[in-house]
C-alpha cells in the first residue's frame, strides 16, 4: 500500500511466492511461469507500451475513486484473463499501473497437482482475449526458440554457440525464479524439462481461441 500511494498508482498488482504441494505441480508450474518471463520480463519490468502491461490478480490494490469512475470490474466482465485485461484497459486510458514482486510478503496456492496446473493455468497461459492472435504466435515462437529448444539440442549433440548462450540464460532464469517458490527440490530444478509441455499449453490455448468454460461460465 505504501508503494502504491508513494508511486501514485491507480492500480498495483504483485506476484507472491507459490506453494506447489505436489512434485508434478512443482515440475510444471515453474516452466509455465518462465514462459511469462520470456514474453514480458520479470515483475517490475516496465511495459514497452500499455497493451503489453502485466498484472497478477491474486493481490491487487486500487485507487478507489478513479477505479470506480473508470467502470470497475464491469470493464472486464467477459474476459477470461480479467486481471491482465483490466490492467491493460486502465493503462491504455492513461491510468498509472504497476506490477511488482512481493514474494517475501505473501504466498499463494494456485493448484494441487500436475493436472490441476495443466487445466487451470493452461486455460489462460496463451492470454486469450488480451493478446491478438499474431502476437500470441510470435510470443509462442520466442518461447519455443529461446526457452524450449536449446537444452534438447545440446543434449542431442546438435547445439551451437547460440544454444549454449540460450541454455545458460534458461538456467539463469531458473536460479532467478527459485525465490518465487516455497520449495526448491529436484522437481523444481528439473522443470526446464517441462518447457515443451508449457509450450504445448500455450499452443493449445491459441488453437482454442479463448473458447472454454471456467467456474460455470462460458467464454468465447
Amino acid at each position: 500500500m505504501a508503494r502504491a500511494v508513494g508511486d501514485r498508482l491507480d492500480l498495483l498488482t504483485v506476484g507472491g511466492r507459490f506453494e506447489c504441494p505436489t512434485r508434478g505441480s512443482r515440475w510444471l508450474h515453474p516452466a509455465m511461469l518462465t514462459t511469462l518471463v520470456y514474453r514480458f520480463g520479470p515483475p517490475g519490468t516496465p511495459a514497452a507500451r500499455p497493451d503489453r502491461t502485466m498484472a497478477n490478480g491474486q493481490c491487487t490494490a486500487f485507487a478507489r475513486t478513479p477505479f470506480l469512475a473508470a467502470g470497475g470490474m464491469e470493464l472486464v466482465r467477459g474476459d477470461v484473463v480479467e486481471d491482465l485485461a483490466l490492467a491493460r484497459r486502465l493503462a491504455s486510458d492513461g491510468h498509472r499501473v504497476g506490477f511488482l514482486d512481493a514474494s517475501e510478503l505473501l504466498s499463494v496456492r494456485m493448484f494441487e497437482s500436475f493436472g490441476d496446473t495443466w487445466r487451470g493455468w493452461g486455460r489462460s497461459l496463451a492470454l486469450p482475449g488480451v493478446e491478438p492472435r499474431r502476437r500470441q504466435l510470435s510470443d509462442l515462437a520466442i518461447v519455443v526458440l529461446a526457452q524450449v529448444l536449446p537444452i534438447p539440442r545440446l543434449l542431442l549433440g546438435r547445439g551451437d554457440v547460440i544454444d549454449v548462450v540460450l541454455a545458460a540464460a534458461r538456467l539463469g532464469t531458473l536460479v532467478g525464479t527459485r525465490r518465487a517458490y516455497e520449495r526448491n527440490d529436484a522437481a523444481y530444478w528439473s522443470s526446464p524439462l517441462a518447457d515443451p509441455v508449457a509450450a504445448v499449453a500455450i499452443a493449445r490455448g491459441i488453437a482454442r481461441r479463448g473458447r472454454q468454460t471456467w467456474r460455470g461460465r462460458s467464454y468465447a
